[in-house]
């Protein structure tokens, strides 16, 4: 298995943590190493105030390199069942916006392609990999005058529609902008003219970077991102005012 160069030094970083830990202990050789050993220093880890997640990390690097060492004949072929157990994690629940920070957001859009990112975002269970895959045809009025957003670039094809007037904010934006059938709805725009779009789709971290920076300080919400704009009472809102249009 070919390893990422991140993933490669978080594991030696977490492996040389451990050897200074058994310098501490007058441990010089894996060998000396006694399940005792393990425990303390999991222990440790524990009283230092390490996340959880930080220290099953720790403990899948040690694992491996133990796995070497049972391998190579090092250490004793049951040895790793002295380890202790992983920590357990509970599920982190998503931010939820309320009705006014909601509002502050949708109100406060710097820009058309903004207001419509959010808007979609808001109203629609989709990803944001799936909003940013959308091209600009992708977004149009059905023959009974109906707005609609066609996912289909992805495992779940769908088209759901949106509020009308959602429909009406990024068909303006389409148009200021002239975009075209096959242009990516969502697109960066050019740092020394923010006015023009670039033609390239917009970024996943860009996106992040806007949502953090940017729109979080403005509402008052730390580390703002798409997840907490696809969470909410409001849904049923956009919904039921999608379905009277």
């Amino acid at each position: 298995m070919v390893l990422s160069e991140n993933t490669r030094s978080g594991y030696t970083a977490d492996l040389v943590q451990f050897q200074e830990y058994c310098r501490t202990q007058d441990i010089s050789s894996v060998r000396q190493v006694e399940s005792e050993d393990i425990r303390n220093w999991h222990h440790q880890l524990r009283q230092t105030g390490r996340a959880p997640a930080t220290i099953n990390r720790k403990r899948a690097s040690l694992s491996g390199f133990l796995d070497w060492a049972q391998a190579e004949g090092i250490i004793r072929p049951d040895f790793k069942k002295s380890l202790p157990k992983y920590e357990p994690i509970g599920k982190k629940r998503p931010g939820i916006l309320s009705a006014e920070q909601v509002g502050k957001l949708i109100s406060n859009a710097r820009d058309l392609r903004d207001a419509s990112l959010i808007l979609i975002t808001l109203a629609t269970d989709a990803r944001i990999s799936e909003i940013l895959d959308l091209n600009a045809e992708d977004v149009f009025s059905t023959k009974e005058g109906n707005h609609v957003v066609s996912f289909k670039r992805r495992k779940s094809p769908r088209t759901l529609a949106i509020d009308k007037k959602i429909g009406d904010v990024i068909t303006e934006y389409k148009k200021n902008n002239g975009l075209k059938h096959g242009d990516p709805l969502f697109q960066g725009y050019y740092t020394r003219n923010r006015g023009r779009l670039t033609g390239c789709r917009l970024t996943r971290q860009a996106v992040d970077l806007m949502l953090k920076r940017y729109y979080g300080p403005m509402i008052g919400v730390v580390d703002l991102n798409h997840r907490m704009l696809r969470n909410g009472f409001y849904k049923q809102t956009f919904r039921n005012s999608a379905s009277t249009s």
